[in-house]
């Protein structure tokens, strides 16, 4: 069975994992994690991508990234392919460095992104390298408690999650990583949701994703769609399957046909089999019911995908507490209020010129999310040999001017919640 195509959402935060080839070592000294970040950080400017946490591993790479209009496949082939000629250059080897397939995760970062920055954080410790995280200088985790200062780190988002106020921030993000995660939180991570492992999300999370975007996927079989569809229309099973005209079976042939396709059930050509009819036909009277039964053509509207509860305005997500007084206004990050009026993608409420969060430029009739980018002193600063990673520890001692980095110039602190959802104005 071939691989799934890789998904590429704008605005997407993604956990992005690239292991060595072999179990090779990656990194071998210091020199090598400062030739590593410095490339890092110059291909988040080119690209106006983001990091939100990280963890470097002797043999493994971890990343929490938001992409903007270059995928993730694109940036991480040009990290891994400078970096290996940088390294090889070096060493005066060469071969493959790193696993050819890379592991990549679009998560719904209103539910997750907390929990994913203190997994990637807990990495050395459920590995036996250290015993407290605050000890291991090769992850962000000194960054977000204000230990240390790393130029192409976006550690403002999330703290703004937990609280409005720095001291704040950082004091629930200490209570935060004292929580013991759930059990099954790192098989969330690892494979994904059921629906789709690409994705680890609940359904209205997926169903908020632009159409040519989506990625649902059905655990039905075939057979089990037509019984679905039979019985939603009121028809039988044996009537679909015959060779009658009834426009009331042509409508449910269609529907089959479409929800198979749409959630990866079975190509055309599997259907038109199955049913016994052309997948010419299948396909025209496909493009015929959606205009005139519209409402049937949603993923919503069979049982196996009904929509769930979204965390309401101003919560945070399940499995994560913080202290009463703490959280504060969350300016939209990790509220459904974001999301705009949560309605389906495909629904006529839901279309419009895209509202993206950011710096609200308008271009035309449309609002595009700002360049989640890197600014010039963080390029420059990062051109110079990425200070923190010298002598295999982050500067400890360096503190923020203002307790919490303020987000790249142009670009708000609400860009998560619903970066690509659109609606009517």
């Amino acid at each position: 069975m071939s691989r799934r195509s890789r998904l590429h959402v704008p605005g997407g935060v993604y956990y992005v994992v690239q292991r060595s080839n072999a179990n090779q070592p990656i990194f071998t000294d210091a020199a090598d994690y400062a030739i590593f970040e410095r490339l890092l950080a110059t291909m988040l400017a080119r690209c106006r991508a983001r990091v939100h946490a990280f963890c470097w591993e002797v043999d493994a790479i971890h990343l929490t990234l938001q992409v903007t209009d270059m995928p993730v496949g694109r940036l991480m082939q040009r990290l891994s392919s400078q970096y290996a000629r940088r390294v090889h250059r070096r060493q005066g080897n060469g071969g493959h460095l790193f696993q050819q397939r890379y592991h990549s995760l679009l998560i719904d970062p209103d539910a997750y992104l907390l929990k994913l920055i203190r997994y990637l954080h807990l990495i050395p410790v459920r590995s036996g390298t250290v015993r407290d995280p605050n000890d291991y200088a090769l992850s962000s985790q000194r960054a977000y408690l204000g230990m240390t200062q790393i130029p192409w780190l976006t550690t403002s988002v999330a703290l703004r999650m937990l609280a409005q106020r720095p001291e704040q921030a950082r004091y629930a993000y200490r209570r935060l990583m004292f929580e013991a995660p759930a059990l099954d939180e790192g098989v969330h991570f690892e494979r994904g949701c059921d629906d789709d492992p690409r994705v680890l999300g609940d359904r209205q999370f997926m169903a908020d994703i632009p159409r040519h975007m989506r990625v649902h996927r059905s655990s039905y079989s075939l057979d089990q769609v037509i019984d679905t569809v039979s019985t939603t229309l009121g028809v039988e099973r044996s009537e679909v399957l015959s060779r009658s005209r009834q426009r009331r079976l042509s409508l449910a042939r269609a529907l089959i046909t479409w929800y198979a396709t749409e959630r990866g059930v079975a190509t055309l050509a599997e259907v038109a089999r199955r049913l016994e009819r052309d997948p010419s036909t299948l396909f025209v009277g496909v493009e015929r019911y959606r205009t005139l039964r519209p409402e049937l053509f949603n993923l919503t509207a069979l049982p196996d995908n009904g929509p769930l509860l979204r965390t309401g305005p101003g919560s945070v997500p399940s499995g994560v507490t913080v202290p009463s007084g703490m959280t504060g206004s969350t300016n939209g990050i990790g509220s459904a209020g974001a999301m705009g009026s949560g309605g389906a993608i495909g629904s006529p409420s839901a279309m419009g010129s895209p509202r993206e969060i950011g710096s609200q430029r308008e271009i035309g009739s449309q609002r595009e999310i700002g360049s989640p980018g890197v600014t010039a002193s963080s390029v420059g600063s990062a051109s110079s040999g990425v200070s923190h990673a010298s002598g295999v520890s982050h500067s400890s001692g360096v503190s923020h001017a203002s307790g919490v980095e303020e987000p790249p110039r142009g670009v708000g602190p609400a860009l998560l919640s619903g970066a690509w959802v659109t609606r009517r104005r």
